[in-house]
């Protein structure tokens, strides 16, 4: 595990846990209480960043956000049995339908002390922490259900799989959506962007992505079949299928 500090009250811990693909988990220290966006694998790897949080930081409540239902970021959930847990309604509806067979699917990571632990308390546009400077929004783009995290105070946005370097990863064919996230993102009032995988974040890579999708969207992919994006992109066209091409 590997801990960065970003802005004024930020902490990025990344885990290689995934056959070193680094996966990000991100803590805001909020006045009245700690923020977790995303929990990665499990609740070894969560025990560590509450110890940092409480040894290093002070005692507070945690508040729990889900970027998204994909089992990389929501196992470690159940390591926090009386914080509030918070995402978007469909990552809740997803998690409650697909949380097993994810947990079939890529059973060699799962940690023997896991369960299942969904959001107890959703959203629909966005859910505000005023006293914290803490906003979570909606903004469908790598899944249906993704949502993001704004520390208003530190300027820090936190936004799951929405961004990834070079091109993101597809799970719809919803450009369109997609591209408006990534366009509204440019409205937030951000200094840093943590992705869910990878480092920490600026313009370059959200301009990166959104001629990505532009380009998908005006039919455009040549140049995604060569390095360093030829293998996401392949990816992507398989899992969403070659409409859009």
């Amino acid at each position: 595990m590997n801990v960065e500090k970003v802005g004024n009250r930020g902490f990025l811990f990344s885990f290689l846990d995934m056959d070193n693909y680094p996966t990000n988990v991100y803590l805001i220290n909020g006045k009245n209480r700690f923020f977790v966006c995303d929990t990665f694998l499990g609740p070894s790897h969560m025990m560590a960043i509450s110890e940092f949080a409480l040894t290093e930081l002070g005692n507070k409540p945690f508040v729990v956000f889900n970027s998204h239902y994909h089992w990389d970021h929501i196992w470690g959930n159940c390591y926090f049995h009386n914080a509030l847990i918070v995402s978007h309604i469909l990552t809740r509806e997803r998690i409650l339908r697909l949380g097993k067979k994810e947990v079939t699917k890529n059973h060699r990571f799962w940690e023997k002390e896991a369960f299942i632990k969904p959001p107890d308390c959703t959203f629909q546009e966005k859910i505000l922490f005023p006293e914290d400077s803490v906003e979570c929004f909606y903004s469908q783009g790598h899944t249906k259900d993704s949502s993001s995290c704004l520390d208003v105070e530190d300027g820090v946005l936190f936004v799951g799989d929405n961004l990834e370097n070079p091109i993101p990863y597809l799970e719809t064919a919803h450009l369109e959506e997609y591209e408006a996230t990534l366009r509204q993102y440019k409205l937030v009032p951000w200094q840093f962007i943590v992705p869910g995988h990878g480092v920490v974040a600026g313009k370059k890579l959200l301009d990166k992505n959104i001629h990505y999708i532009q380009d998908l969207l005006d039919k455009q992919p040549e140049k995604y079949s060569k390095e360093p994006y030829s293998a996401i992109h392949a990816v992507n066209v398989k899992v969403t299928g070659s409409s859009f091409l």
